[in-house]
């Protein structure tokens, strides 16, 4: 998930955990700051009972919440959008871009934010499958 200088991400798995990043301008500086914030259910929320994702799933289908599902209409007009684009991909063969698992992703990646303005914080590094500041390590 990307919002204007914030990037988070939530792992909703057996081990949830929501992460945020966030670029800010630090007072009397033209100079953004990258910050972050982590919260780990599992050490946060000790005692607390976390049902895996199918049983939160299952149960909000009980409950009649509505918020985790697509609507009709947005399905259709997702696969307007995303049914010409499989097809391009299965016509011309694309093949993924592959990169080492647990890594940033591919090195192509930086040449591509590069031309969009984006100047990487070499501060923050992949660690154990994780962004984290050099000075966690």
């Amino acid at each position: 998930m990307e919002w204007n200088g914030m990037k988070g991400s939530r792992r909703l798995a057996t081990n949830p955990l929501n992460s945020f990043q966030l670029n800010s301008n630090q007072i009397r500086s033209s100079q953004p700051i990258q910050s972050e914030l982590e919260v780990d259910y599992n050490t946060k929320f000790v005692d607390a009972v976390n049902p895996d994702a199918y049983t939160r799933l299952i149960l909000d289908v009980l409950r009649g919440k509505q918020a985790a599902f697509v609507r009709d209409d947005e399905l259709t007009e997702s696969w307007k959008i995303f049914t010409p684009l499989l097809h391009r991909i299965e016509k011309e063969k694309t093949e993924p871009i592959r990169y080492q698992q647990g890594s940033r992703g591919p090195e192509i990646q930086d040449a591509l934010v590069e031309d969009w303005g984006y100047i990487r914080n070499e501060d923050y590094v992949m660690y154990r499958g994780k962004v984290v500041h050099k000075s966690k390590i």
